[in-house]
């Protein structure tokens, strides 16, 4: 579902609430971007203290993807290393001897 699909004209708001809800419960970091990307200018005080709410939970699930992704990185820093270290010397296969 991109973000274009989620807007529709005339209930704008609601439906960005919802649209968000949905991205932060399928922890979809690219729809949540797109999505605080076009957060609409909210009237109701209501409708402003729900977005501020799912903002935070947005922020839990960008920061634990964020960690998730430096986790996978040195995992695998560490198997390339390990890797390398197993490696046998690499020697000329060539022996000339006089």
């Amino acid at each position: 579902m991109s973000s274009k699909d989620c807007l529709k004209p005339g209930k704008k708001r609601p439906m960005w609430l919802n649209s968000f809800k949905i991205a932060i419960i399928e922890k979809n970091c690219e729809l949540i971007d797109a999505l605080m990307d076009e957060m609409p200018s909210f009237t109701d005080v209501k409708e402003m203290e729900e977005a501020s709410y799912l903002l935070v939970e947005a922020v839990k699930v960008l920061k634990a993807a964020q960690e998730e992704s430096r986790d996978s990185m040195h995992t695998i820093k560490q198997n390339i290393k390990f890797l390398k270290s197993a490696q046998a010397d690499k020697k000329s296969q060539l022996n000339l001897t006089l």
